[in-house]
């Protein structure tokens, strides 16, 4: 408007000078009256600040939860504009939140939103800050990032998700029937009927909003869903967790299931390979399935003591900001046993399963001879392990086992001798029993482990496929530890 009067009044007085001029010269018995020509022409005008919500300087950056303040005026600048992202649900309006029945709850690493009940989102976000210790700790050392990893998650846990759209708080992205979604540092979950449940998708969200926070994009889906689902399995007692857990029952993780969706599936006999599963899309993972057998092999990448320390290692480095991602899969340079050995994990997962135990000793037991019998013991505290007998299709096993275990009170104190004692079961075998597999070679890159073998019962055995013979005295893998006692094995020669 400035601008505008300017030029407006320099016309006019060049307008009237040139009136004056044609006036002398027709009446020059008049005085000359003279007139200030040289106006200085008009000046363009400064630049005014550019409007932000068209194309021009955008407003300060505000901290997740931060209170709401007047947005700051634009300054000047020959900056090229950027253009401005709105994003309402970063730093929500507390009043308008109220008005629909929302609470908040809040610490150092959460800033939760809910239509829920308070007393059932109040103990959330001290758990979150226990959990973002933990997962910091697997994850490694943040490198390049400042110290936004330390600012709070901005979450919103829904009874009803159409009072968040009607704030403006839920994205677009995120769809009408989903059960938990996140963007950058903000995480919108579904509520759940089980605590369990709950609290699990809480701190599986977090781990991804974690992730984002190094900069982390593109990920394998297998693993950053499987990592997710690993760490966020968790045991709660007393308000105090442990994270990274196999859970020991189905009522201690309530509506999670991912152990029954695999065993149903070894059950009908198919399941996915690892590379199938490594070739994972996002779009796989619209389906538990997929979370299932992404969480086992994380889980198994992560707790088997012979591939721990290489899967963290590959982790730290994938997480970092600058990482290059151009590592090779965890199990490229797997041994045909190895491949054998997961898919026997897949076979005998169940809740209690302790990996730690479990985990297969290929290197044979010490054995003796006397005269042409073949003699080893086997303890009752430890998983599978190799005779070193290698067992030929058709050849008759004669075997002779004694000694005796005992197991602690459950609830009395019962003993076993090989043939295992009926009062309780285990991989659908009386605990106590010994029992066996052979790890049979099919081809240089083909091996695997065949079926069970109750061999605490049997005198003789003919296999009907060559191969090494494996042995382990039943129990519940849980269980074991507590167990004392040993059996003795005695093979005598082929007839």
């Amino acid at each position: 408007m400035l601008g505008s009067l300017v030029q407006r009044e320099s016309s006019l007085s060049r307008s009237k000078c040139g009136l004056d001029r044609i006036c002398l010269v027709l009446a020059v018995t008049l005085l000359m009256i003279g007139c200030d020509s040289t106006s200085p022409p008009p000046q363009p005008l400064p630049a005014l600040p550019t409007d932000s919500l068209s194309g021009g300087v955008a407003p300060p950056s505000i901290p997740p939860g931060s209170p709401l303040s007047s947005p700051p005026v634009a300054e000047a600048t020959s900056a090229i504009p950027q253009p401005i992202v709105s994003r309402p649900w970063e730093t929500p309006n507390i009043q308008k939140l109220q008005d629909q029945g929302i609470v908040e709850v809040a610490s150092n690493r959460l800033r939760l939103y809910s239509d829920l009940p308070l007393e059932q989102i109040q103990d959330l976000p001290p758990l979150i800050d226990d959990f973002a210790r933990f997962v910091e700790e697997y994850l490694g050392p943040v490198e390049g990032i400042g110290n936004s990893s330390s600012l709070p998650v901005i979450g919103y846990l829904m009874a009803d998700q159409r009072k968040f759209e009607k704030l403006g708080l839920v994205p677009p992205e995120v769809p009408e029937h989903h059960t938990g979604w996140h963007l950058d540092r903000t995480i919108w979950m579904q509520s759940q009927e089980s605590a369990y449940y709950q609290r699990h998708l809480l701190c599986h969200e977090y781990v991804h909003a974690s992730l984002n926070t190094r900069g982390l994009r593109g990920l394998p889906a297998w693993m950053e869903e499987g990592l997710a689902e690993m760490l966020a399995t968790h045991r709660l007692q007393d308000k105090s967790a442990e994270w990274l857990i196999l859970p020991g029952t189905t009522e201690e993780c309530e509506d999670w299931g991912r152990i029954g969706i695999i065993q149903r599936s070894m059950r009908r006999g198919k399941h996915p390979s690892l590379e199938e599963i490594s070739d994972w899309k996002g779009e796989e993972f619209i389906t538990v399935e997929a979370y299932a057998w992404s969480w086992a092999l994380c889980y198994f990448l992560s707790e088997h003591p012979r591939h721990r320390t290489a899967f963290r290692k590959q982790i730290s480095e994938l997480t970092q900001e600058n990482s290059s991602r151009t590592q090779e899969l965890p199990w490229s340079d797997w041994k045909p046993q190895d491949r054998a050995e997961w898919e026997l994990f897949l076979e005998e997962l169940d809740y209690g399963f302790d990996l730690n135990v479990w985990a297969i000793n290929f290197t044979p037991l010490a054995t003796t001879y006397d005269k042409e019998s073949l003699k080893f013991t086997i303890g009752p505290t430890t998983g599978w392990q190799s005779t070193g007998i290698d067992l030929k299709a058709g050849e008759t096993f004669r075997g002779e086992f004694s000694g005796e275990i005992a197991f602690e009170p459950r609830p009395t104190s019962w003993t076993s001798t090989p043939s295992g004692i009926s009062i309780r079961y285990a991989s659908g075998q009386p605990i106590g029993r010994l029992i066996a597999r052979q790890f049979i070679v099919d081809s240089p890159t083909s091996m695997r482990f065949g079926p069970l073998i109750p061999l605490g019962t049997l005198t003789t055995w003919e296999p009907e496929q060559s191969g090494i013979l494996f042995v382990r005295i039943n129990d519940r893998w849980g269980d074991l530890a507590d167990n004392s006692g040993e059996y003795q094995v005695i093979r005598h020669p082929s007839p």
